[in-house]
């Protein structure tokens, strides 16, 4: 509603101001100088045919408000000398009333905006993302970011890297079960589900698949390592001198 009073004072300051919109003004003429006036005779021959009632001399301008509006602010002015007093008047009523919104609905729209970015660029405004524990990744079910392709025909999603080089437990579905009832090797139902082997690409060798896709790298944790609780880890203090 508010935007909407706002296009209406500048539609309606438009209206105004370019009033009779035939683009027609009086000829200019250097300060000090009496205004351009046509000839005696070729006034009296306008007035008997056209109905010329007045003798000064006009030619086409450019009546919009809108380019002269940026004008204001170096000293310029709205007003055409055509203009009778009271459409003078209402123009500039309109003109000052279309300023004072357009500043209002800038600060209401874009003030808190630019405050806080500018008071930003001293003032740091960090938000964390989560809170911290005491949980180890090992101990946790998380998983890792692995490019999947999934459709609703798929009854397992489609791995887009090779499965050889990180551990099945961190995808987001398990086949170990139905390896074990198949009586199948451990591992190759992950590998078909993967686009990376022979069955879907034949004819790449191992070198070329591997341009094509991504690989998952896994580091496993030392051999007999044993993570304690954060309770339980003892840090050392410095000795008293």
């Amino acid at each position: 509603m508010v935007f909407a009073v706002y296009c209406h004072a500048v539609m309606t300051m438009i209206f105004f101001s370019e009033f009779p919109f035939d683009n027609v003004c009086l000829k200019t003429h250097k300060l000090g100088e009496s205004a351009p006036t046509l000839d005696f005779r070729v006034y009296r021959e306008a007035q008997e045919m056209y109905n010329v009632t007045t003798d000064l001399i006009h030619e086409r301008c450019d009546q919009t408000i809108t380019g002269r509006l940026l004008g204001m602010f170096a000293g310029g002015s709205v007003m055409r000398d055509n203009m009778y007093g009271k459409q003078a008047k209402v123009v500039q009523m309109y003109v000052y009333l279309v300023l004072g919104l357009t500043a209002i609905l800038f600060i209401a729209g874009f003030g808190a905006g630019m405050v806080m970015g500018c008071w930003h660029l001293f003032k740091g405004a960090y938000k964390s993302e989560g809170d911290a524990n005491s949980q180890h990744f090992t101990t946790c079910d998380i998983l890792a970011y692995i490019p999947f392709i999934r459709h609703s025909n798929l009854a397992f999603p489609l791995i887009v890297c090779d499965v050889r080089s990180f551990e099945p437990k961190y995808l987001a579905f398990d086949l170990s079960e139905i390896e074990s009832k198949l009586g199948v090797e451990e591992g190759s139902l992950y590998s078909a589900q993967s686009l990376m082997n022979k069955a879907e690409l034949p004819g790449y060798s191992e070198e070329e698949m591997a341009q094509l896709f991504s690989e998952i790298k896994y580091y496993p944790p030392p051999e007999g390592l044993v993570e304690l609780p954060d309770s339980d880890i003892k840090v050392p203090q410095e000795e008293e001198a």
